[in-house]
């Protein structure tokens, strides 16, 4: 659930209903700081369930003359959350991420830094939180940690994800970019 173009601080919640229809328990909620825009993502619905979305406007925020945009992107497979910063081997022990950007957030530029497997080529890519391609491009890394230097400065406030990948390794990091 993504909610844009916000006018003032908002926050989603997003809601489970009773058997009745009616608005029950408290799913997931989203109370990122600022005007920009506000995320869920809930990887634990119930099939055939309703759920309800409530948009408050923080601190008595409202506005009637301007509009935000709040979209809702669903799957029949669990969707892997790709910000988390550490990650669960094979055997199930808890291991550090091989991929991270700092600072985040960051404002001008934020540095990516990936620990690569194996030596080679791997494309870096940059997207909204819609998909969108921002940036792509082929990077030469060496075994083990790599760093790479993005600039942020032409980008809008907002929330991005970093890809870095090639055909034996695949990372994911969130980005956040203030102003």
């Amino acid at each position: 659930i993504t909610l844009t173009n916000l006018p003032a601080d908002y926050d989603v919640t997003l809601y489970k209903a009773k058997a009745n229809g009616t608005i029950g328990t408290q799913a997931a909620i989203s109370q990122n700081t600022g005007t920009t825009s506000e995320t869920i993502t809930y990887n634990t619905p119930t099939a055939g369930a309703t759920y309800y979305i409530k948009v408050v406007g923080y601190s008595g925020a409202f506005s009637t003359t301007q509009c935000y945009n709040l979209s809702l992107n669903t799957s029949s497979t669990n969707f892997i959350v790709p910000f988390e910063s550490i990650s669960r081997n094979e055997k199930g022990l808890t291991q550090q991420m091989a991929l991270s950007v700092y600072p985040n957030p960051a404002n001008d530029f934020t540095t990516v830094l990936f620990t690569a497997e194996e030596a080679g080529e791997y494309t870096l890519r940059l997207t909204d939180i819609s998909g969108k391609e921002l940036v792509n491009r082929i990077q030469s890394f060496n075994i083990g940690e790599n760093t790479v230097q993005l600039k942020t400065n032409d980008l809008p406030k907002g929330v991005f994800l970093v890809h870095v990948s090639n055909a034996s390794q695949s990372e994911v990091s969130k980005l956040i970019i203030e102003r």
